[in-house]
């Protein structure tokens, strides 16, 4: 990028000039707008469907508001189209967790038969709070 920015300053001979310093650094400045708006162009596609799965249990402890809850209740809640099964919403629940925004609370111990209780989930407490 520093060499097109300098032949475009010095359209006769730039081959003839070594690139300045605030050509470098205007190469720099314009390479980390792009990346900035790269990255935006990408979220804004959708191009980590994980991470779009995360958004929308996000989405979803945003508009609830819950303390905590449960997988169980976080996959009746949330649409079919998105998460077939429960199994869908371990990677989404698993990048909530390691950003902070959730944090799996300890399985209580077996009592007896039958199914294991869902795991449990608390929130951060910004995300429970009335705006």
């Amino acid at each position: 990028m520093a060499g097109l920015i300098h032949l475009a300053a010095h359209v006769d001979d730039g081959w003839r000039h070594p690139i300045s310093a605030e050509t470098m650094n205007a190469a720099a400045t314009l390479g980390e707008y792009l990346t900035a708006h790269a990255l935006a162009a990408f979220d804004a596609m959708g191009a980590d469907p994980e991470l779009e799965c995360a958004r929308a249990v996000h989405a979803w402890l945003e508009r609830t508001r819950p303390e905590r809850f449960t997988v169980r209740e976080a996959f009746t809640a949330l649409p079919r189209s998105r998460f077939r099964k429960v199994a869908d919403l371990v990677t989404p629940l698993d990048v909530l967790e390691q950003l902070g925004w959730i944090h799996r609370e300890p399985e209580p111990p077996c009592t007896g038969p039958g199914r294991r209780p869902s795991p449990t989930y608390a929130v951060h407490p910004s995300l429970c709070t009335q705006r």
